[in-house]
């Protein structure tokens, strides 16, 4: 099973970390796979710097560079929608 995140720079970081810990815990114990899909804005030091499931984005990337995933957790409805109408996993 595989779980991406998506984050929008308006998403508050307190949010973002602690995510981030629920997903190294369900990695750890449960063995699911993450991605987390960030804004290059957002500060860098709150995360492991050799972490590899997390990806730095700028604001013009499209469906495209998300990988398909079975959950897919984003605050951003629309793109969401998209993703949901390509049936590349299920929205949340």
């Amino acid at each position: 099973m595989s779980i991406v995140f998506i984050f929008k720079l308006t998403d508050n970081i307190l949010l973002i970390r602690a995510l981030y810990e629920i997903a190294l815990w369900l990695k750890k114990y449960k063995e699911i796979d993450f991605l987390f899909y960030i804004p290059a804005f957002i500060e860098h030091n709150i995360f492991n710097k050799n972490e590899k499931n997390i990806r730095y984005i700028k604001e013009d990337y499209s469906i495209n560079d998300i990988p398909e995933g079975d959950i897919i957790i984003s605050s951003d409805h629309e793109l969401l929608e998209k993703i949901f109408s390509l049936g590349r996993g299920e929205p949340v």
